[in-house]
Formats: structure tokens, sequence, C-alpha cells
């Protein structure tokens, strides 16, 4: 905005970025500018200000502007996932540029749509009309429902019955009664549902029940003839039939232990025979393989002869080792030859590659510089490759999209094409709707009049005489069917309509980031000839590759030449260290030889030379093996070990092992009834608590679904209750308004800490549908006027009332998606207690998915509110300027 109210200069606010938390405040010093905000959202909207004066030259045109400052409002709106833009000036003299006097500037406005879709309005009464239809509000619904100003907070709150009525009226759509009219009977068809469903699933669970009693006991009872008592003995007899299987379990369970421990008994015992008798025939078996001065030595001399064998073999074993590794030897005397000949190969190999390296080097210095020159418009040639490949992408991406914006375009006149069509047809309906009720109107009293009879009263009057009564001319009387047949072909119109119109609008919205990308694209490739892009590519394409392939060749030989560098540096270090290596070499080579003699000189020594260490040693280790068998058998021999008769002990284990198994089987015949008989005494008890549990809820359920039944006929004019026979839909639109009380009350109960609620006031304004309001104090009890109530209580009370009507409308069909809501003070009429309980309300509504502004100079509104608009006023004549911080 420019030069609007207390604002000299231009203006910004960016609402979006401030209602990212749900909540925002306006907040300046009095007379600053903050109602001026508002008043220029609805001025936009409507060309009238927030306080509801048809003046609007008083209140947004800036004193503080000069002749050369135009005064303006533009907004930018949401509604309907269309974004629009409306632009207003408002009528103003300003001074003459030249000479004396005034010129008068008339009123401008526009309404366009962002996207393209709505071509620029200018006429005011065109913009008027399409504001209605977007939003559905007027602007003095759009002050009671969305903008709550100073002077105006308590209109509805105060209003009379028949002007709340008017309000009312066009808020809330008929439809909406249809469609409560049909839920009900929907609940009532559930309630009854329902109670089939619960009856169902207690017979179920008593089906189940009986069937799994039965699988233990004989006399249970039908399922459909089951009541409590025969519950509570069935459970009775089947916790007698397991404590009954649990005793029989524990008589058993020590038997069988005892039969089973002395099964145990008897087979170690025959195992300790058989291993008695298994150890003695080895004994005899160890005695005959001995050497024959040893086959009837006792232990003792076992044990020392096999002493003295140990000690013939622990001699002989380094020579039997020296033996073995012969062939290491050999291989050990070669590997020294070999290392001293290949030391002196390479002390030679390294005196010649010292002769060679200085001139490799030489060559790739030179290679190298010739590299270098040709990978010297390396950066230059990638540079030009990418410009030239991104232009070749966008003349690719420019044909697709060309063809995308085309295809899209026919889609958007064809569907905008149907939409015209059904808009048509949808006005056509409309106005035939309309002639019928006029004429049902016109013809109402000829209606009456044909059912008038002779000598019977007429239900106005009360007269039995009928001289004079009307006619409907030669035009037929419309029908209750007409009537409705065309109220159901206007439905099916709109619905038609309403879905051409989205698919027109999403089809229309559709070409509008299509022609952007190709108008970007077309804007990159205005000074390129396409024709020449392939041919241009190659070539920069090609001269990087060459430049590239210079650079990595200069790279390697730099590499090389270094690494020759340090070669030629580490070969003269290379060749002394190899020269002393070999010398090394030989010195090895010679003391090998001489140790190999000195140790076969020993062997000949210890063992003779006729025999080897490894034979010698090979005997001894066998009468070694011998004796430790001997000793063995000596050992394994149990101590005191009388001899039995195996088979004796076999007998007795096989007659204990028998007792066992009979034991044991009974036992777990025992375990496996026991475990049916609790399963089953398990499932009949959680089935027993479920079944009563059902029986329970069917009684719960008949009451719980009661109401809903019985609703259910009253709004379908099937019940006896409803005494007028009148379905929902030709009665409930005059009791609407309790509940946008019950929805203000939610809000009402909030903010004062549950001290008052609204009441449906039926007594005031009977003509008008009962309209009344009344404000019950639940702390006293008692009824109070609202226009008796203090101001902190009459802000509470209209605020309560706008939330509410707001939550009703919302949520009708035929509503508009109320999502922003702007509070103008009235905060500081509160305690601090009030004050909290309408922030914690406003808090609720911000987390409900409402965004609300907030204009108030409270200091804890401040504190308790990040996102703001801050008004600040300049020195004197200079305006005030706005801070935003979202």
């Amino acid at each position: 905005m420019s030069g609007i109210g207390p604002f000299r200069g231009e203006e910004s606010i960016d609402f979006d970025r401030l209602t990212r938390s749900g909540l925002f405040l306006i907040e300046g010093p009095t007379g600053a500018g903050k109602s001026t905000i508002i008043d220029a959202i609805v001025y936009a909207l409507y060309g009238s200000v927030a306080g509801g004066r048809e003046s609007t030259t008083d209140r947004i045109r800036s004193d503080l502007a000069d002749s050369a400052t135009a005064s303006y409002v533009e907004l930018e709106f949401d509604v309907g996932g269309r974004s629009y833009a409306i632009w207003r000036q408002p009528a103003y003299s300003r001074p003459k540029l030249r000479g004396d006097g005034f010129i008068k500037e008339n009123a401008k406005q526009s309404l366009r749509s962002l996207d393209g879709s709505l071509e620029p309005i200018t006429d005011a009464r065109e913009i008027a009309a399409q504001v209605q239809r977007l939003l559905g509000l007027s602007v003095e619904h759009f002050r009671k429902l969305v903008v709550l100003p100073q002077g105006e907070f308590d209109a509805l709150l105060r209003a009379s019955p028949a002007d709340r009525f008017e309000v009312l009226g066009r808020l809330i759509d008929d439809g909406f009664l249809a469609r409560v009219q049909e839920d009900l009977v929907t609940r009532a068809r559930e309630a009854e549902a329902r109670r089939a469903e619960i009856r169902a699933h207690s017979q179920g669970i008593a089906i189940t029940l009986c069937s799994r009693a039965r699988e233990a006991l004989e006399d249970v009872p039908d399922a459909e003839s089951l009541d409590s008592d025969d519950v509570d003995a069935l459970r009775r007899t089947l916790q007698v039939r397991v404590t009954d299987a649990r005793q029989r379990v524990a008589a058993l369970t020590d038997p069988a232990t005892a039969a089973a421990e002395a099964a145990v008994v008897a087979g170690r015992a025959l195992t300790q025979a058989r291993q008695a008798a298994s150890s003695r025939a080895a004994l005899a078996q160890a005695r005959a393989a001995l050497p024959q001065p040893l086959r009837e030595s006792p232990a003792d001399r076992l044990r020392q002869r096999r002493s003295e064998v140990a000690g013939i073999v622990a001699r002989l074993e380094p020579f039997e080792a020296w033996e073995a590794a012969c062939d290491v030897r050999a291989a050990r005397t070669a590997e020294l030859a070999e290392a001293a000949r290949q030391a002196r190969a390479h002390v030679a190999d390294l005196v010649r590659q010292a002769q060679d390296l200085p001139a490799q080097r030489a060559d790739r210095d030179r290679r190298r510089q010739a590299a270098v020159i040709a990978a010297a418009g390396l950066a230059q040639h990638s540079a030009e490759v990418a410009r030239l490949e991104v232009l070749v992408s966008a003349a690719h991406d420019l044909r697709s999209r060309e063809a995308a914006l085309t295809e899209a375009t026919a889609a958007a006149a064809s569907a905008t094409a149907e939409s015209d069509r059904l808009r048509a047809a949808l006005i056509s309906a409309r106005e035939h709707r309309v002639t019928l009720l006029e004429r049902r109107l016109a013809q109402s009293a000829a209606d009456l009049a044909s059912r008038l009879h002779a000598d019977q009263p007429c239900p106005v009057c009360g007269s039995r005489v009928h001289p004079h009564t009307a006619t409907a001319g030669d035009a037929d009387l419309v029908t209750d069917a007409e009537v409705e047949s065309a109220e159901a072909a206007l439905v099916a119109a709109e619905d038609r309509h309403a879905v051409a119109h989205s698919a027109a609008e999403a089809a229309r919205a559709a070409t509008i980031p299509a022609q952007s990308a190709v108008d970007t694209l077309r804007g990159r490739l205005a000074d390129v000839d396409a024709s020449m892009l392939t041919s241009a590519v190659a070539t920069a394409q090609q001269a990087l590759a060459d430049a590239r392939a210079g650079q990595t060749l200069a790279d390697s030989l730099a590499a090389e030449i270094a690494d020759l560098d340090v070669q030629i540096s580490a070969l003269e270090d290379q060749r002394t260290k190899a020269t002393a290596a070999a010398a090394e070499a030989e010195a090895r080579v010679r003391a090998d030889q001489d140790s190999n003699m000195r140790e076969a000189a020993a062997l000949h020594e210890a063992v003779g030379s006729q025999a080897t260490a490894a034979a010698t040693a090979a005997l001894a280790r066998e009468e070694a093996t011998l004796i430790d068998a001997a000793l063995d058998a000596f050992e394994a021999i149990p101590v005191s070990t009388p001899e039995v008769d195996i088979s004796v002990l076999e007998a007795a284990l096989t007659a204990a092992q028998a007792g066992a198994d009979d034991a044991r089987a009974q036992l777990h015949h025992a375990h496996e009834a026991l475990t049916r008989l609790s399963a089953t005494f398990d499932a009949v008890e959680s089935l027993a608590d479920s079944w009563i549990a059902a029986h329970a809820e069917i009684a719960e359920v008949l009451a719980a679904t009661e109401t809903a039944i019985s609703l259910g006929a009253l709004v379908s004019a099937q019940g006896k209750a409803n005494t007028l026979r009148l379905t929902l839909q030709s009665y409930a639109v005059q009791r609407r308004f309790r509940t946008v009380l019950d929805a203000a009350t939610l809000h009402l109960e909030r903010m004062s800490g549950s001290h008052f609620a609204f009441e449906l006031d039926e007594s005031v304004g009977r003509g008008h549908s009962g309209l009344g309001i009344a404000v019950r104090d639940q702390w006293s009890g008692a009824l109070r006027d609202p226009k008796a109530l203090s101001g902190g209580e009459t802000f509470i009370a209209s605020l309560a009332l706008a939330l509410g009507l707001a939550d009703v409308v919302r949520e009708e069909s035929g509503g508009v998606d109320l999502q922003t809501l702007f509070v103008d003070e009235g905060f500081g009429s509160l305690d601090q207690e009030s004050l909290q309980h309408v922030l914690d309300q406003l808090d609720a509504l911000r987390s409900r998915g409402r965004m609300v502004g907030v204009i108030s100079h409270v200091t804890e509104m401040k504190d308790w509110v990040h996102d703001r608009v801050v008004v600040v006023p300049g020195p004197r004549g200079a305006g005030s300027h706005l801070i935003v911080a979202a």
C-alpha cells in the first residue's frame, strides 16, 4: 500500500511468512495505524473499510502524502486453490502540479488471477460480483467472520434476532441440513447394525464356549439357552477335574523318579563290571607283546625299563633331526651359493644402469616441454565446450517444451468450452427452478381453495361457507413432484458444472509453467544459430581432447623425470651396499661348509659308521610303546573289583529299565490329561469372561444406540415423536443457530475459565426462528442478557460467538473455508486471568489450522506472540512505517 492513512510512503507485508506459525501480532501505539492495515485489506476486497462507513476518502487517502504520491492498495490472496491480485485507488483531490487549485483523481480498481486464467476486470460492479462469488461473503459478513474491527466487535452478539437471522440465513446453506438428516438416518442404521453385531458376537462366544466345554464334559447345555448359572456350573466342574488331574500327577511323580534312579544304579554296576573284564584281557595281550625278558616283569620293573629307553631316545633325537635335515642342508647350501652369485650379478647390473639413466632423463625432458606447449589452452577449451553443451541441451529441451505447451493449450481450450457449456445448462436449471417456485407461490391460494369442500371448515378462517374461492386461471397447478424434479436437476447441473469448472481451471493452470519454460528457453537461445551448434561442439570437444592429452603427457613425463632423478641418486648407494652384500654372501657359504663337516663327525662318533640315528631311535620307541601299553593295562584294572557274572547284572538292568519305562509312561499320560484339561479350563474361563462382557455390552449398546435410532426415525418423519411429520430439512433450519451457540460455548468456556456459556433463548424473536441469545453464568446459574455484560465479558463473548459462527460456516459444505481471522483490539478490557484464557484459546485455534492476526498494544500479547508487524510512528508529518518480523 502507498499513501494510505498514516502511511505516507509505500509499505508491504508478506502474510505468508507471518502465518507460518499460525499467529501474528500487529502492534504499535494508539493512532499509529494498526487498524489501517485491516482497513486496507477490506478496502482492497470490497471498496469500503473495516468500520463499514461508505466514505473511504477520509480513512484511506493519507493526509501526509504529497501531490506526487499516489494512494493505492494491492492485495494478493488465495481462495479455492488459486491466487488473485486486486488493486484499488480511492478517489481523492490533490493540488495541481501547475497553478493553484485541486484536481480530483477518480477511483480506479482492477482484479486479475496470477495464473492468467481470469482476464483483468476494471469495472467496480463486476469486481464486487466476482469477489462475492470467490469468497461467498458480503462486506458485512466479512467484517463479522474474518475481520472483527473496533466499534463493531460485539455487533453480532448485540444484534436483534431479525438482523441475526439475515446474517445466518446467507451463511448456513440448506444443503448442509440435508446432509445432517442423511447422517442421522445413517447413524440410526449403523446403530441397528451395531445391535445385531453385538448380539451375533455374544452368540458366537456362547457357541465356542459350549464347544470347548464338550471337549472335557458331556452334560453341556446348548449355546442358545446358555445363561450365567450354566457358565458358573461349567467353570466349577472343570475346576474340579483339573484339581483331580493335578493330584494324580503328583502321586505318580515320586514312584517314577525312584524307578529311574534304580535303573541308573543297575546300569552303573554293569558298566564297571564290563570295564574290569576288558582291562584284564588287555593286560594279558600287552604282556605277550613285550620282549621275552620283560613279559613276567612287575609294573615297577617295566617303569624302570621305560625310563632307560626314554634316555636312549633323548640322546639320539638331535642326531636324528640332523639326519632328517640332510635335504634342507643341501638346499640351504645351494641357496647360499645362489645368493652369492646373484649379489655379484646385482653389482654388475647396477653399474650398467648408472651408465643408461642420464640419457633417458634428457629424452623425457625434451618430450615434456613439447607436451606443455600442447596443453596451454586447456581451461579455455573446457569453458567453451561447457557453454556449447548447455546451449545444445537448451535447444533439445525447447522442442519438447513447445510440444507440451501446444498440448496443454489445446486441453485448456477444450476444458473451458465444456465448462462454459455446463455453466449455461446450470443457469437454465436455476431459472427453471425459480420459475416453478414463483408459480407455486402465486398458486398457493388456488391450491388451498382446491382442497375446500362444501360444509367443511376452512383451515384458515374456520367458515363452512366458501363464497369466493381463488383460482389458478388457465395455468396448471405446480406439483411437489415438479418442484422436486427441478431441484434435483439443479443439483445435478451444479455438480457437473463444478467438476467441469475445476477441470478447466486445472487445465489452464497447467499451461502457465509450460509457457514460462518455453519463454525462458527462447530467451536463452535468442542469439544462437541452432544449425551450427553441432559442428561447433564437435570442434571444441576435439580441441579440448588434444589439450587434455598434452596435459596428461606432460604430467606423466614430469613424474618420470622426478623418478629418474631419484634413481640416479640412489644407484650409487645401492651399488655400495650391493658390493658389501656380495662379500657377506661369500662368507656365509664358507661358514656353512665348515658347520656341515663338524656335525657329520659327531654323528659317526655316537652311532658308528654302520648304523643310523633314525633306525636306532625307532627300535627304542617301539619298545617304549609296548611298555606303555602294559602299564596302561595295569592301571585300567579297577582297585578291589571282584569278578562277577555279567549276565546277572544285564538281567537286573533290563528289569530296572522296564520298571522305569512303565512309571514314566503313566506319569506322561497323567501330564497329558492335565494339560488338555488345563487348556480347556483356561479357554472356557476366557470365553466365559468374554461372554459375560458381551452380555453386559448388549445392554450398554441397547442404551447407547437408543438415541441414534430414535433420532433417525425422528428426522425421517417415521417416529411417533415427530408429531409434525416433518423431515429435518423442513424443520431444522430454524434450529441451526443452536449449533452455532454450541460451537461458540466451547470457545467461551475456555476463554472465561468455565464461567460463562451460551444458551439459545427461544422465547426471543420467535418470529425469526428463535435466534435469541442468553448467557448462562455457570457459577451462579443465572441467565444474563448479553447487553448486561461488562466490557471484558462482552469482548470474550463476542470473540467466542464470532469463532463459533466461523467454525460452523467452515464445516458447512456451502460455506467458505475461513482460515484467517483478524481481531482488532479489545484485549485491554480483560483482567490477567481472562487474558490468559483468551491467549490459550487463540493458541488452540492455531494448532487446529487457523491463522489469527491480533491487533493489540497489550504488553502480554507482545511477550506471547513472536511473529509480528510493528507500526512505528515517525516524527510529526513524516507518517508511520512498518517493521515485519517473522
